[in-house]
């Protein structure tokens, strides 16, 4: 069954996203919200963290909640041009999560190179492990070998 999804545009929080993904009205309001909040959380993990509110960046949008979405929402259709925008849909959630991965990534690659930049922390890598200390010089040169 063809996925649900819509593209960050400005949101910078989990309530303003369901807000402006779901049509959110009538008594139940304050519900229906926390509800569309856990289910776009339980969708997308990611949504946990600041960091996942990029611009054009691709959200999946649970069709099982009983709210109706706004236009923002994006449903393809079963048929065949349908499934091919269910692919593109789906190669862009990858993309988005790749990209998020290989910052994460990226980030714990410039500390650890921080770390064996220090003097310090080498003299006692040194100090504990001889064997340790001579990998240093290899250990910064492939770390500073991965792309940003």
């Amino acid at each position: 069954m063809p996925k649900a999804v819509a593209r960050i545009s400005g949101e910078t929080s989990l309530r303003a996203l369901a807000q402006n993904l779901f049509v959110i009205e009538g008594a139940n309001r304050k519900a229906d919200l926390r509800r569309a909040e856990r289910a776009l959380l339980r969708a997308n993990p990611r949504l946990a963290k600041p960091e996942a509110y990029r611009a054009d960046a691709i959200v999946l949008v649970p069709s099982d909640l009983g709210l109706r979405t706004t236009p923002r929402v994006e449903i393809p259709a079963a048929d065949f041009d349908g499934l091919l925008q269910e692919a593109t849909r789906r190669l862009a959630v990858t993309e988005t999560r790749a990209r998020e991965g290989l910052a994460r990534g990226t980030g714990a690659a410039e500390k650890a190179l921080a770390q064996l930049d220090d003097p310090a922390f080498i003299a006692e890598l040194t100090e504990k492990s001889p064997e340790a200390g001579k990998l240093v010089p290899t250990a910064m040169k492939s770390l500073a070998e991965i792309p940003e």
